[in-house]
């Protein structure tokens, strides 16, 4: 049971589901061919993953339109160069709006949101880059290739607070993947309360080198997306049910 449990841990710590009734020899088995680099089954099952992903990339790139474009190529950019890149996107659903966080220029997206996401993971993953893919709820996380939950990729505590500790072991599989993650993409971000986004900046901060630590995210590029015309008006001054 104790195995059992420990495998169990190990497949949720990846994202992976665990049915009651799996038998743990094959979970072990399961689980050491997709992350142990000393298994032959794992440079097949890489070596096959990135020509699916090369093979996307190839297809989808070419149908991006101009402004779809310009931000996948800023993202190009931005890990050619080592300088990072904040961006909002925002529109209704199925469009977009395209802001740097820390510039000025605006650009409307026509064919969504999603699809450039995709692209661009696709994109990265043929290029053996590491990227996380999340949101705030599991319904829009679905939606992005390999996505999670935001609360799962970086182990948002259910009461997180602005003082809730980041306690990702630095050498665990999740604490690695973070730190050798270039780019974060964070789906629905308007769903997100504004400490579990300010937890996950300290999460990602806390495993980055520390030459990096006082940068936002530790210096990695992040795309961000939401619609904050699906919240509620806030009304100022206002009670909790106004």
């Amino acid at each position: 049971m104790l195995r059992l449990h420990s495998t169990e841990s190990r497949f949720r710590d990846v994202g992976l589901c665990v049915a009651n009734d799996y038998d743990h020899e094959q979970m072990d088995r399961l689980y050491n061919s997709y992350t142990d680099p000393d298994n032959p089954e794992f440079d097949e099952a890489l070596r096959e993953e990135m020509h699916n992903y090369r093979d996307l990339a190839d297809k989808n790139v070419p149908q991006l339109n101009k402004d779809q474009r310009d931000i996948f190529d800023k993202v190009k950019e931005a890990l050619r160069t080592g300088v990072q890149e904040l961006m909002f996107v925002s529109g209704d659903g199925g469009t977009g709006k395209f802001y740097p966080l820390l510039g000025l220029n605006l650009i409307s997206i026509t064919l969504g949101k999603t699809f450039l996401y995709n692209t661009l993971i696709a994109w990265l993953k043929a290029e053996g880059k590491k990227v996380i893919s999340c949101a705030s709820t599991g319904v829009a996380s679905i939606l992005l290739y390999e996505g999670m939950t935001a609360h799962s990729a970086f182990k948002v505590p259910l009461d997180v607070d602005p003082h809730s500790r980041a306690d990702i072991p630095a050498e665990s599989d999740l604490g690695k993947l973070i730190r050798e993650t270039e780019v974060i993409i964070i789906d629905e971000i308007s769903m997100l309360h504004r400490d579990t986004f300010a937890f996950i900046d300290k999460q990602v901060r806390a495993l980055s080198p520390r030459s990096k630590r006082h940068l936002a995210f530790g210096g990695k590029t992040v795309l961000c997306s939401g619609d904050f015309k699906q919240l509620a008006p806030v009304v100022v001054p206002g009670g909790r049910y106004e």
